[in-house]
């Protein structure tokens, strides 16, 4: 008996799910946490997942599974640590503390 996929786009964790593309590194499988900027209508996508205001969740820690966008077998919990705004190609940027169960 063989599988008849690799399982890369089945999620092992339950939701919420925020779904990144990750520039080219496999490695934060193994970061405490991660720092990313992203761009608006995606901070209107992690909106919806957290379904409160995104600016006292750094507070309440609530717990959301980030996962590739390309592969969603690749995935952590966590819970958003930080959110600020620059100018730029990506004006927000979010901080995720990872959660080891």
């Amino acid at each position: 008996i063989a599988p008849l996929s690799t399982f890369e786009n089945t999620p092992w964790q339950a939701g919420p799910y925020f779904d990144i593309s990750f520039p080219g590194t496999t490695e934060w499988h193994t970061w405490t946490g991660i720092k990313i900027g992203i761009r608006s209508n995606e901070l209107e996508n992690l909106g919806k997942v957290l379904g409160e205001d995104l600016m006292m969740m750094p507070r309440a820690k609530k717990k959301f599974v980030i996962r590739s966008k390309k592969r969603h077998a690749h995935s952590r919990a966590g819970y958003l640590s930080a959110l600020t705004w620059q100018a730029g190609k990506y004006p927000w940027s979010i901080a995720i503390s990872f959660l080891d169960d």
